[in-house]
């Protein structure tokens, strides 16, 4: 089986707010939001509990252990409703993590946790992050790149181009691994 990686270009600064927020308002615009892909089937989804994470994040509802990694859905969810921007991300489609390793640099996007205070899950998605200030310093450093793969090549290439849109834009990375 093989996954995929997606990452978002957004403003932590405008997601943090939002959790454990405990405004009502905001959830049902976010609901709402979230309604525009899904159907109300779907939202009230017991195998796959969206509702559950998000309510986790925005209320601080408790969560069960089954549903935790809901949280990391909610807030790929969180992540789009704030303005976030998913990158061109088509060569990290149909992956394995090994393919990821070999991807200078990327790994903080997929296995650092997430950039905010809220419960840790051991399931998909894998969330990880670079902030703006981490994005400025490797667009700074960018080097020739060299591999013998193509795929990893081009892969490379893809990172170095996202860090330096989040390094220009000022704005920070958020990766989902699933």
């Amino acid at each position: 089986m093989s996954y995929s990686l997606v990452v978002y270009l957004v403003d932590q600064d405008q997601i943090s707010p939002l959790i454990n927020s405990k405004d009502s308002d905001l959830f049902q615009r976010l609901k709402e939001h979230v309604l525009d892909d899904l159907d109300e089937d779907e939202w009230e989804d017991e195998d796959f509990n969206l509702k559950a994470g998000l309510e986790h994040l925005v209320f601080g509802v408790p969560i069960s252990e089954d549903d935790l990694h809901m949280a990391g859905y909610g807030l790929e969810k969180l992540c789009h409703f704030a303005g976030g921007e998913m990158l061109d991300t088509d060569r990290f489609d149909s992956i394995h993590y090994g393919f990821l390793e070999n991807v200078k640099c990327v790994l903080p996007l997929v296995d650092r946790g997430a950039p905010f205070a809220i419960t840790a899950w051991d399931d998909f998605p894998y969330v990880g992050y670079l902030t703006r200030d981490e994005c400025r310093k490797l667009s700074a450093e960018t080097e020739e790149l060299d591999h013998p793969d193509q795929q990893i090549l081009l892969a490379q290439n893809d990172f170095f181009k996202w860090v330096d849109a989040a390094a220009d834009k000022n704005k920070d990375l958020i990766g989902f691994y699933y």
